[in-house]
């Protein structure tokens, strides 16, 4: 809903990940926000709806970790690859770490150069199944990326598909839309709930990522 929002603003974001996502908190620990528009780039004009020409030998944007594979490949920004960064963040959420992000990946390319470390996390993520990446989620999580990854450049998502999809999958997994989140339960400091492999984690991340190219 977040993204379906600020595309309907005629914006793309260009840098989803999971530190762009924040939960609230006291009365405002319902309310899911997404941050740091510093990235963001108009797509189609508000008036028209006319979409930007597509684009090759674009300069990459955003953080490679979660970046779509379009990016990689250079090519301009859309609805879409905001979605394939989507799919990444929530998988990333569910397993605690990706296959290219953080842990023996990370530190066994630590020395290679800032380009060789993007084309092998685009290699990664392009030659990668699916099913090794959601081997322990429901399918879902992959018929998202395959989605994602289908839409054409100016193709505008069926949010409501995608979001009935996981309606779907919390009905058969027997729970309720209840508004009742796990984070409730929590009484620390925000600060203080990260744990010992999330701050190893974050040490791993590649100066690009700590410090994206700015491209508006």
């Amino acid at each position: 809903m977040r993204l379906e929002y600020v595309h309907s603003r005629h914006f793309v974001h260009r840098d989803i990940k999971p530190s762009n996502v924040l939960i609230g908190t006291g009365g405002h620990r319902d309310t899911i926000s997404i941050i740091d528009f510093g990235l963001a780039k108009q797509y189609r004009d508000k008036n028209t709806h006319t979409h930007i020409p597509y684009r090759t030998n674009h300069r990459f944007v955003g953080t490679a970790a979660f970046a779509s594979i379009n990016n990689h490949d250079g090519l301009e920004q859309s609805r879409r690859d905001d979605l394939e960064s989507l799919a990444y963040v929530l998988i990333y959420f569910l397993r605690g770490s990706l296959p290219w992000y953080g842990g023996d990946y990370a530190i066994n390319n630590t020395r290679r150069s800032k380009r060789s470390k993007k084309h092998r996390l685009k290699d990664a993520k392009a030659d990668l199944r699916i099913k090794l990446i959601t081997d322990s989620l429901p399918g879902e999580f992959a018929t998202l990326l395959d989605y994602a990854r289908a839409l054409e450049y100016n193709e505008m998502p069926d949010y409501s598909y995608l979001r009935n999809l996981f309606g779907d999958l919390l009905r058969r997994e027997g729970l309720e839309n209840d508004g009742a989140f796990d984070w409730h339960t929590i009484n620390t400091m925000p600060n203080d709930v990260a744990t010992n492999s999330e701050v190893k984690m974050a040490k791993h991340v590649t100066k690009d990522d700590s410090k994206p190219a700015r491209r508006v």
